[in-house]
């Protein structure tokens, strides 16, 4: 039996546990139907609640211009010192390949072939010597602000507006190149409390969540 009865998932954590059994099927007519949400946001196991971008940061009273595309992440001479990157292929090989020209058109399929995550890795490689893993969102966040790391991804791209406001820090974002993605609810699969967790779920999803039943 499940600890949660409701978690809040990326995508393609979605895609893949409803694809295994992981998930309860959501109840659309409980939740204003699917109509109502973006197509990224509705699927058969998950309820759209936040929308993120996924990019770099840099630290803009240290570096009077930054990179403004996944080529210049790579380029160690423009802008020599370390980069953070997060600890999960599913982002770094996306852009070692937008580093080395794929066309972001052409990215999934590109990905979809061994050719293509072999030409990931390579990419990687070149940076391997300059590379500072990280875990979570504040890792990453820690690293730029100590100066371990001269630019970094990041995500949700909102921790660096919350951070420069809160700590009057310079960070920039750059958008070009950064990667758009839905975090859903969903229930697990055998979750006691079933029922009470699509209530919750289409109470946190209502344009009017006092008007929720």
């Amino acid at each position: 039996m499940p600890n949660w009865d409701v978690v809040l998932v990326e995508a393609e954590d979605l895609e893949q546990g409803c694809a295994d059994g992981l998930y309860e099927k959501i109840d659309w007519a409980s939740v204003d139907g699917e109509p109502s949400f973006i197509p990224q946001a509705a699927s058969e196991c998950g309820v759209g609640a936040i929308v993120w971008s996924h990019g770099m940061a840099y630290d803009a009273s240290k570096l009077k211009s930054g990179p403004t595309s996944w080529s210049g992440f790579w380029d160690t001479k423009k802008f020599p010192g370390k980069r953070g990157l997060r600890k999960t292929p599913k982002y770094a090989l996306k852009f070692a390949l937008l580093a080395d020209g794929v066309k972001p058109d052409k990215l999934y399929a590109t990905l979809r072939t061994k050719e293509g995550v072999d030409r990931a890795f390579k990419k990687l490689d070149e940076l391997k010597p300059n590379i500072i893993w990280w875990s979570t969102a504040a890792n990453a966040i820690q690293l730029l602000a100590a100066g371990q790391v001269v630019m970094t991804t990041t995500a949700p791209n909102g921790r660096i507006a919350g951070i420069n406001r809160s700590e009057k820090t310079h960070f920039q974002f750059v958008w070009p190149g950064s990667i758009y993605s839905v975090d859903s609810w969903a229930i697990l699969k055998g979750a006691p409390n079933k029922d009470d967790g699509m209530k919750f779920i289409a109470f946190a999803s209502n344009r009017k969540p006092s008007e929720a039943s």
